[in-house]
């Protein structure tokens, strides 16, 4: 993988040939948000959209997972979703993560959820908001969680 720190773009296609280490550990899905760790340019989050294989298995099998992280500038990525089926990332399209005070924050297709174990568990975060989309997250310099949704406005609450 190329890592130059933005010197000169460059093609995905020279990067992702589609089966080769990086790409072989991503399901076959969209990447929908991109989180870079300020603090270490070589960490970041991946969120992709659409349905894991709970939905659809043969030649078009979209994988599993919907939240990816990297510790080495995307060399290799693994998969944060969680496993028990109780716990984890609901399998909904993932729309945008935030990773704020070592907290992780994912916007999905029915609202929003976070893990305070880096993705071992997930949860509902907050009250109130309704199950709807959420299309983008961000923290404010003030410390509060804005959350943009499809169809019912933006909605706030202080980032934990």
């Amino acid at each position: 993988m190329l890592n130059n720190s933005g010197g000169a773009w460059h093609s995905t296609s020279e990067v992702c040939s589609g089966t080769a280490a990086p790409c072989a550990a991503f399901p076959k899905r969209y990447i929908s948000g991109v989180k870079i760790d300020v603090g270490n340019p070589s960490h970041g989050y991946l969120s992709l959209s659409g349905y894991s294989r709970h939905w659809m298995i043969g030649t078009e099998d979209p994988g599993v997972g919907h939240l990816f992280e990297t510790s080495n500038g995307g060399a290799a990525w693994t998969d944060v979703s969680g496993t028990s089926p109780a716990t984890a990332l609901p399998d909904f399209p993932a729309d945008d993560v935030v990773f704020y005070h070592g907290n992780l924050i994912v916007a999905n297709d029915i609202g929003v959820f976070i893990s305070f174990d880096n993705g071992g568990t997930w949860s509902r975060l907050g009250t109130n908001l309704p199950h709807v989309v959420v299309d983008q997250l961000t923290v404010d310099p003030n410390g509060v969680l804005v959350a943009a949704t499809h169809g019912r406005g933006v909605w706030t609450i202080p980032a934990p």
